[in-house]
């Protein structure tokens, strides 16, 4: 007989906007045909702007506030806002921001400056987040109930479903594609299916793991994970931005 457990489900993802990064997608960018239209400096501008609405209390758009409005001219108001956050003179911040609006790769509405695809990635995340939301609660209902009906025990396949949820949730395509990039050295993909199938056989030992106790457990596995062979023997492991200003520190 199994001792009943005590399932953690995920209620809600985390908010795009608390996030340590945010969707960029890279062909998407580079064949933008409207960006193509914008100087280069319009273009800098541009991702230091996608890095401000990212952490925008409303997803992708920025509000032009009252005490913002010292001018006559939108645009320059927002530049003047903008140009507190960003390492360029306000002419310059004036200029991007009217190639952007010209070209459509911004709109304003209202007070609102916007990044349509950043809105809609957001309201898309959101669904996800709720449908999820409710996907775990419902689980969690079902396992409440059998656990009322009998103490005891739990079966195997609620626990599991758990455990599937959470790896979802954890290990999500951005994450993945970030992590690829980081451990090139090694087969990911490999040791990516080999964590799933230790974390799914065994869901009752990491039915207690949150989204970071799970990539916590993955990058443990994936710095002991054999490297790829290569011409010369094995591929030189990249030094993390960690352990380069680690060394910088001791000398």
């Amino acid at each position: 007989m199994k001792l009943a457990l005590k399932l953690n489900f995920i209620s809600k993802d985390m908010a795009l906007r608390d996030q340590p990064y945010f969707p960029m997608y890279v062909q998407d960018f580079l064949t933008d045909e409207k960006l193509v239209e914008c100087s280069a400096e319009a273009t800098g501008v541009y991702i230091r702007l996608m890095c401000v609405l990212h952490k925008s209390e409303d997803y992708g758009k920025i509000l032009l506030k009252q005490k913002d409005k010292q001018s006559d001219k939108q645009i320059n108001n927002f530049a003047t806002k903008l140009s507190k956050q960003m390492p360029y003179p306000v002419d310059v911040v004036i200029l991007a921001l009217n190639e952007l609006l010209t070209e459509n790769v911004l709109v304003i509405e209202g007070d609102f400056l916007i990044q349509k695809r950043m809105v809609s990635d957001n309201i898309l995340s959101l669904k996800r987040a709720d449908a999820g939301s409710k996907g775990g609660k419902f689980a969690q209902a079902k396992v409440k109930a059998k656990t009322e009906a009998n103490p005891e025990y739990v079966s195997e396949t609620e626990i599991e479903n758990g455990i599937d949820f959470k790896l979802n949730s954890a290990f999500d395509e951005i994450y993945l594609e970030s992590q690829k990039m980081q451990w090139k050295q090694i087969d990911f993909d490999f040791e990516l299916q080999a964590f799933r199938n230790k974390v799914t056989g065994s869901p009752e030992k990491y039915s207690g793991h949150d989204t970071g106790a799970l990539r916590l457990a993955l990058q443990s596995q994936l710095r002991n994970a054999k490297k790829l062979p290569t011409a010369n023997g094995f591929k030189k492991e990249t030094e993390t931005a960690e352990q380069i200003y680690a060394k910088a520190q001791k000398k």
